[in-house]
């Protein structure tokens, strides 16, 4: 064998390979007839570079601008279509419901999910869960006075915990974390656990964790052998252990619910699936998709949507009204004026206050916290606006296209909460605001997290006036943006309130 064969190993079947993968790829990001515009693509990389270094929903914003509403990008030699404006999504994902409800193969935590819970489902099997879930919540309370009762416990041990603080400065993140998840725990499992439970504090830390993790993730549904790379560049396995910790946690109380008389006797929703789970089984049901791992995949769903979204849209609220103290100082007022220092509020009393209401949409629409919903997918090739859009693409509805659009928001990096008050100081409620997106996808807990934020943020404020430590630069606010747009870790200081 030649010297040289020796040095650089050369073996012909490895080239074939190595140059038949090549080849794959680069026809993989050459771009098919007829699908929406978008910029050139480079081999085996795609546009992967035209996202580098940058606010993606800046960069989406130009692409927008220049490719029109409905561009193709390729990540790898995977095809991503975005969709921008309100019109374009309402058309797409309401109109087109049945065509783009699907969620995408192939995704990197497809390893873990297994495609369980009614959001990483599709098909028959996510329209079973989805409407049980949804029968269930709403049995449960969802939306209605009965939710009241879980939500003001969680909301006094909110308030407690603040009011530990003494005055000093603290990271308001882990209280209201634990407050929120709280209700969740009590609505899934029939109970509430301690701020300062190990246990429960471990499980929440997978959780938030596992958010992080999975954000991170990203880059593998496009170039999934970077799971094979040393060094674990996609962090699989510390995603793993957070799953592996969660899941556990959940089995347990399962479990405990299997054997425990008293949790047997709960009104939640972990009963609720186990008495579905007995009776499919007894009426031998084929092709069942209740099963045990369904339902520990959907309680992993409502605490991680059901906990993240919602605190992390109440810490940028209290963030945005430490900066504009003015606008806190008038939502206090408001309260003020129509009720005691020791009135307990309630969904009701949402009709008293018109600019508490319009200053939660206006949170909901500056802090963009889930800018791109989760990935969609058509289950067949299908035609729109006549672009098409091949099976299993993956789809992102832009929805901080509408939620910053400047042509349906006059100064809309501006935090101003009148904008959504009438001439009357009544609430001018616009369908464009959706950070529960819309369409069969929507949130399953958006009259949940309505609640959560009216119940929650009106009594922060009417028993504190929040504001930042002098002499520290506020934090930057353009936020982390992975799966979830979160603020920057900020230190804040709660001073009760001596007079109403």
């Amino acid at each position: 064998m030649p010297i040289s064969d020796c040095v650089l190993g050369f073996n012909p079947t490895w080239l074939l390979v190595a140059v038949v993968s090549i080849l794959v790829l680069w026809l993989g990001t050459r771009k098919p007839q007829h699908l929406p515009p978008g910029p050139p693509t480079l081999p085996l990389i795609g546009n992967i570079l035209t996202l580098a270094g940058g606010d993606v929903r800046s960069i989406f914003q130009k692409l927008r601008k220049r490719y029109g509403d409905v561009f193709s990008l390729y990540f790898g030699n995977r095809l991503v279509i975005v969709f921008n404006g309100y019109e374009t999504l309402k058309e797409a994902f309401v109109k087109y419901g049945d065509d783009f409800s699907d969620r995408p193969k192939g995704l990197v935590y497809e390893e873990y999910s297994k495609r369980m819970g009614v959001v990483n489902s599709g098909g028959e099997t996510w329209k079973v869960q989805r409407k049980f879930s949804l029968s269930v919540l709403r049995d449960l309370g969802l939306g209605k006075n009965v939710m009241e009762t879980r939500i003001h416990e969680e909301v006094m041990s909110c308030l407690d915990a603040i009011m530990s603080k003494g005055g000093a400065p603290f990271d308001i993140h882990c209280i209201i974390h634990t407050s929120v998840c709280n209700v969740i725990s009590s609505l899934s499992f029939g109970k509430r656990f301690e701020h300062d439970d190990p246990e429960f504090r471990t499980y929440m830390d997978a959780v938030n964790e596992g958010m992080k993790l999975v954000g991170g993730t990203s880059l593998g549904h496009f170039f999934p052998y970077l799971k094979y790379c040393p060094g674990d560049p996609l962090k699989l396995g510390v995603l793993a252990t957070n799953d592996k910790v969660v899941r556990d946690f959940i089995q347990k109380q399962i479990a405990l619910h299997r054997t425990d008389p008293l949790l047997q006797q709960a009104d939640d929703f972990v009963n609720a699936y186990i008495q579905e789970i007995d009776r499919q089984e007894t009426l031998n049901v084929e092709n069942t998709t209740f099963f045990n791992d369904m339902l520990v995949g959907i309680i992993i769903e409502f605490f991680v949507a059901g906990t993240e979204t919602t605190a992390t849209t109440l810490r940028w609220a209290l963030l945005y009204l430490c900066l504009h103290p003015e606008i806190q100082e008038k939502a206090q007022l408001e309260l003020d004026q129509y009720f005691e220092k020791d009135h307990q509020l309630s969904m009701s009393d949402r009709r008293c206050l018109p600019f508490m209401e319009a200053l939660i949409m206006e949170v909901q629409r500056l802090a963009d916290v889930v800018p791109f919903s989760v990935p969609h997918a058509p289950p067949n090739t299908t035609q729109f606006r006549g672009f098409t859009i091949p099976e299993n693409t993956m789809l992102l509805p832009n929805i901080s296209s509408v939620l910053s659009d400047p042509d349906l928001w006059r100064d809309p990096e501006t935090f101003r909460p009148e904008r959504f008050l009438d001439d009357n100081g009544g609430v001018r409620r616009e369908e464009e605001i959706i950070p529960f997106f819309m369409g069969r996808r929507i949130c399953l807990g958006e009259s949940l997290a309505r609640m959560e934020l009216f119940l929650f943020l009106a009594s922060m404020l009417k028993t504190f006036t929040f504001r930042l430590p002098e002499g520290e630069p506020p934090p930057d606010l353009e936020g982390i943006l992975g799966i979830t747009r979160t603020p920057q870790p900020f230190q804040i200081i709660a001073t009760p309130r001596q007079s109403t």
